[in-house]
């Protein structure tokens, strides 16, 4: 037999394994080369934008998909989260020192940017935002041009408009801002079932006229017809008094312990917009006073104190919720989740 030296075997084995380490080379090549496809389409993905109108009608260009979305106003805070869109940061509540009370365990942790007329730029800076969505843009004072500020930062989408603002337009806007259009429409579609169902458990108490009255240090104001609250409460089908159908947003001014009968209703819907200080001070002072109780809503114990930053702001979607809830624990209406 004849004998085979080491060399004889090393070159054809140094040639397999040769050929073994520029196959499996290649192939690390190749997976390396679909992942950096794949990472090119994923960030293209997260990069992609689209065009939108928003309600000041400029047109803006805003994520598809926007990751990270700083909103200031507590009406368009409370829109993001009822759409599935938790914001990295927030203005104030209106009033408060924080987030809407109601809102607070859901937006627990997120850092505040300053107050809704006057967000802190430096403060939106650090929240890095891929989308910034705010309530209106100021065209004079001492607050114009925070908007063409913002937009130095990120995209801004202009949401609404104090003086013509509609809540449930508003949501709709929101929807377009997070190209979550469908889920507006279909929240909104929910909210109408469910207005309608509940108007229609209050039983003896359906078509009722409510007071909706915020205290104030100076005393209680009644809010018009056009602001958040009262819309909901005519959904539900109740009443306002023919002295309170006064039309426009905000309240009117505010009223003397004299003239406390202009809140004489079948119901009374109290708050104030802060939980504490002047005028949580005022509020208890009001209603323990003796013209107060000579309210015959309050002789028959149809007076709710409820929560000011839902009753008395500009509200939202998941506010909408809150003060149908307040109405059927007040009036008897069943529950209808």
């Amino acid at each position: 037999m004849t004998s085979l030296t080491p060399g004889v075997l090393r070159t054809p084995v140094l040639r397999l394994l040769a050929l073994a380490c520029a196959l499996l080379l290649v192939a690390l090549l190749a997976g390396c080369g679909g992942s950096d496809d794949e990472g090119g389409a994923s960030d293209d993905a997260a990069a992609a934008t689209r065009t939108v109108k928003d309600f000041a009608g400029n047109a803006v260009e805003v994520p598809t998909k926007p990751q990270r979305v700083v909103v200031v106003n507590d009406e368009l805070t409370d829109d993001a989260l009822a759409l599935g869109v938790k914001p990295v940061a927030i203005s104030k509540g209106q009033g408060q020192d924080g987030p809407p009370r109601y809102l607070a365990d859901r937006v627990a942790g997120v850092p505040i940017v300053g107050d809704v007329n006057q967000p802190d730029l430096d403060k939106v800076l650090d929240a890095d935002p891929d989308l910034i969505i705010v309530s209106y843009d100021f065209p004079e004072g001492p607050l114009a041009g925070q908007v063409a500020k913002l937009r130095k930062i990120a995209p801004t989408f202009v949401a609404s408009d104090p003086a013509k603002d509609e809540w449930k337009s508003t949501l709709r806007q929101v929807g377009v801002a997070l190209n979550r259009e469908a889920q507006a429409k279909d929240w909104l579609a929910r909210y109408e079932q469910r207005t309608a169902q509940v108007g229609r458990s209050l039983g003896k108490h359906a078509g009722a006229e409510v007071t909706i009255a915020r205290w104030n240090p100076d005393g209680p104001t009644f809010m018009h017809a056009g602001t958040f609250a009262s819309t909901v409460v005519a959904d539900l089908g109740l009443k306002r008094p023919k002295n309170q159908r006064t039309e426009g947003q905000g309240h009117g001014e505010s009223l003397s312990l004299e003239a406390l009968g202009e809140l004489e209703a079948d119901w009374i819907f109290l708050s104030s917009l802060t939980a504490d200080g002047d005028d949580a001070k005022a509020l208890e002072q009001g209603v323990g006073s003796k013209a107060f109780k000579q309210l015959d809503a309050v002789k028959a114990g149809h007076v709710s104190q409820v929560d000011g930053s839902v009753w008395g702001a500009a509200g939202g979607a998941l506010a909408s919720d809150v003060l149908i809830a307040d109405v059927q624990k007040a009036l008897g209406g069943g529950a209808t989740r």
